[in-house]
């Protein structure tokens, strides 16, 4: 999962508020708050093996957030750390409002 600049079949999950969201995010990630993570991940229907990259501002929610991934098996999950981290992760722009 090293190199993700041209897969679009990834699913970004950001995990940080709404307010934080809004403030600027990566280019199709979807605000999923830690707080509500566990609740609205099983509305998005994804794939045990769907590519995921979860990011917060620090990695710490993100790490959290990863770690409930792998306990519900999905394992091809990594924790992209901050926006700008995924950016050059999936080489998606970062978009701020």
């Amino acid at each position: 999962m090293n190199n993700m600049n041209s897969d679009s079949n990834v699913t970004i999950l950001d995990v940080r508020s709404p307010a934080e969201y809004q403030e600027a995010h990566v280019s199709g990630a979807i605000n999923l708050p830690l707080d509500n993570f566990e609740a609205e991940l099983s509305k998005l229907k994804l794939d045990s093996g769907q590519r995921i990259v979860v990011y917060c501002k620090t990695g710490m929610r993100s790490g959290q957030a990863l770690r409930y991934l792998q306990s519900r098996s999905y394992s091809n999950s990594i924790n992209g750390i901050s926006a700008l981290g995924v950016a050059d992760l999936t080489g998606r722009p970062i978009v701020k409002t």
